[in-house]
């Protein structure tokens, strides 16, 4: 039991590493991108890991910020 506990919080943190991981590159590109993103950052930190990396592969067709935004609320409303 202790052995399967133990294996179980492993993989739960690795899987939060790489959630974190994601998000932070996320908005290190869209800063590089679009500049400032305080606006959005609370809302993407909160995103799953298997929604942090659609947005990875997303935000390469983002044209302004308001497709961000747009993505996000389309994320949120489908969460809901």
């Amino acid at each position: 039991g202790r052995q399967e506990g133990r294996q179980e919080g492993r993989q739960e943190g690795r899987q939060e590493g790489r959630r974190e991981e994601s998000v932070s590159l996320i908005l290190r590109q869209l800063r590089r991108r679009f500049g400032a993103v305080e606006a959005v950052q609370a809302r993407i930190q909160r995103l799953p890991l298997a929604q942090a990396e659609a947005l990875a592969e997303a935000l390469l067709d983002f044209q302004s910020p308001a497709d961000l935004a747009a993505w996000l609320t389309e994320q949120e409303s489908g969460r809901s």
